[in-house]
């Protein structure tokens, strides 16, 4: 499996890259209560969003309702508690990389040209604002994590720019707040604390 997450009654969901018969993959969601009995699994489904990338799930969130989010290659999918389709969606990015809800709504990090994009969408799947990180050279920009601060709605995305790793803040509205790069580093892609700091 490749990613997990618990919703408040203490449910688990996995999110995994499985094969199929005919040697393709699909997307494989799972669901246990909290003692491992299985409610439900449910593999990929598109309803018109072709992928140009693999089915492989980059990022998984739960909302407060305990929906699930699920994002795969270029598409956003979002199921209920029961595992039936709300949304499934074309992100209009080359892929994504990151996904996280609050109750404002649905953000997203991806890579489109490779340059850093980072998108909000409402609950239904309408795009409130994207925003366009363009401080950096075009060859090889990928989003790597993205985190929501509470206290105001404002957005961090960091990942790799030009060579460089790059660090964007945004303010609720998605304009620009600043933009910090570091040189020559591995690093960690870490969460923000209780502050608002990285």
């Amino acid at each position: 499996a490749d990613h997990i997450e618990i919703d408040s009654s203490g449910n688990v969901l996995v999110g995994a890259l499985a094969s199929t018969t005919d040697l393709g993959y699909m997307t494989l969601i799972v669901k246990y209560d909290t003692e491992g009995r299985e409610l439900w699994a449910v593999r990929s489904e598109r309803t018109g969003a072709i992928l140009s990338n693999p089915f492989e799930p980059v990022a998984m969130a739960l909302d407060q309702e305990a929906n699930v989010y699920v994002a795969a290659g270029d598409t956003l999918v979002k199921r209920d508690t029961t595992g039936k389709l709300v949304l499934d969606f074309y992100a209009d990015l080359d892929s994504l990389s990151s996904v996280v809800v609050d109750r404002s709504g649905v953000y997203v990090a991806g890579s489109s040209n490779r340059f850093v994009i980072t998108l909000k969408y409402d609950a239904a799947g309408n795009e409130i604002w994207r925003a366009h990180y363009d401080e950096q050279s075009p060859w090889d920009g990928t989003a790597a994590a993205l985190a929501v601060d509470p206290a105001d709605g404002s957005v961090c995305v960091t990942g790799l720019s030009g060579g460089a790793y790059a660090t964007v803040k945004y303010d609720g509205a998605g304009n620009q707040l600043w933009a910090r790069r570091i040189e020559g580093y591995q690093l960690d892609f870490n969460r923000l604390d209780r502050k608002g700091a990285l």
